[in-house]
């Protein structure tokens, strides 16, 4: 839900439907290892292969491998998004709001609003949290708005409504 609500500028390996073969995963990985790039070029694009296979564990030992991950909000974003994909909500919400503090260091308003979204939804999981993710949410409407995505505002608006309007569900 997260991934499909947002701007379409913005996507991860996550979002998309397919796996790959084992071999070609591993024919990617031997071609990524030789490339003449830096590690933490290899280690982006290793993560991105091993979350088509939904290797989320060796996605995320790449990504949190990356020199100063924790300062990059895409990094986080996708971090978060690993996570909440490997059901571990607690370090999703945990890689969202870092990913909110590096956004906002750097003046990223759309990192800091999928993030703020994206941290709204956990909070809206969780159960009980209804406040938490009003709050999150309404900032990534303000963030949204303010950058021109009127119709993700909107999306969000709605949710925010249905959110508001549904009775608080016990974890």
């Amino acid at each position: 839900k997260i991934i499909n609500s947002r701007p379409s500028s913005w996507s991860t390996s996550i979002s998309f439907k397919s796996l790959i073969t084992n071999d070609r995963r591993n024919t990617l990985v031997n071609e990524i290892k030789a490339l003449p790039a830096n590690s933490d070029e290899k280690r982006l694009l290793l993560a991105d292969v091993y979350s088509l296979n939904k290797l989320y564990d060796r996605a995320i030992d790449q990504l949190t491998g990356i020199t100063d991950a924790v300062n990059d909000p895409f990094i986080q974003i996708n971090l978060g998004d690993l996570y909440l994909a490997s059901n571990v909500p607690a370090e999703a919400k945990r890689a969202y709001a870092s990913a909110i503090r590096a956004a906002a260091a750097v003046h990223d308003s759309l990192g800091e609003a999928i993030a703020q979204h994206a941290l709204g939804v956990v909070y809206k999981i969780e159960g009980g949290r209804i406040s938490e993710a009003a709050s999150a949410l309404t900032k990534a409407i303000e963030l949204y708005t303010d950058l021109g995505e009127a119709e993700t505002a909107d999306l969000l608006r709605m949710e925010l409504q249905g959110l508001q309007s549904s009775p608080p569900v016990k974890p």
